[in-house]
């Protein structure tokens, strides 16, 4: 006998896996432990004032969300979509428990940009380096292939050396849409005209 049931849950009946906890081998419960927030955390406020102006967001969640936006390579406003409805990457940035509201506007992006220098960025990606925790999906998967087998990748053993094949390398070739094809042809008609 064929037992009917309905297309859509009603939301009470949806069994809630977080009942017991988060599950502490998640990827995000784990990338969350071994991150060194305190060491984020000063490399981040070095160039803040506390005396004036609104209370900042707090280090973890503003750099937790900016790890997430670009591990999946996301928009603002997708981070922060993604980050309301996960439990997990509410964990990452230091939640203390689950929240359905944003935890900030995505028109803050652009204010944490501009409030990163350069060495500030490039300090917080070695920190994170250093600790061998991954931001992007490519190098986690290269760290995947490295456990299952350690011969098929190699580091190359000069970091600082780049290749470059000239075959892909843009060339000056003018195309018919340029002025200078329009102006050597206005030239050369001048030219035979005379």
């Amino acid at each position: 006998m064929i037992k009917h049931s309905p297309d859509q849950l009603e939301i009470s009946d949806f069994m809630d896996p977080y009942l017991g906890g988060l599950n502490p081998n998640n990827r995000w419960i784990i990338m969350a432990k071994e991150i060194p927030w305190s060491q984020l955390k000063r490399i981040y406020e070095r160039n803040m004032s506390f005396d004036k102006g609104a209370r900042p967001k707090p280090a973890r969640l503003v750099i937790g969300a900016l790890i997430i936006k670009h591990k999946y390579k996301l928009s603002d406003r997708e981070t922060i979509e993604q980050i309301k409805e996960s439990p997990y990457l509410q964990y990452f940035v230091g939640l203390h428990k689950f929240q359905h509201d944003q935890v900030f506007d995505s028109s803050l992006f652009p204010t944490i940009r501009k409030r990163l220098t350069i060495k500030d960025f490039n300090d917080l990606s070695h920190l994170l380096q250093s600790h061998d925790v991954s931001i992007d999906e490519q190098s986690e998967l290269r760290d995947e292939k490295n456990v299952e087998s350690d011969t098929k990748y190699k580091k190359p053993e000069i970091e600082n050396s780049i290749s470059v094949d000239a075959t892909v390398a843009v060339q000056e070739i003018p195309y018919p849409t340029d002025l200078a094809l329009i102006n050597k042809a206005r030239i050369e008609s001048e030219s035979r005209e005379t």
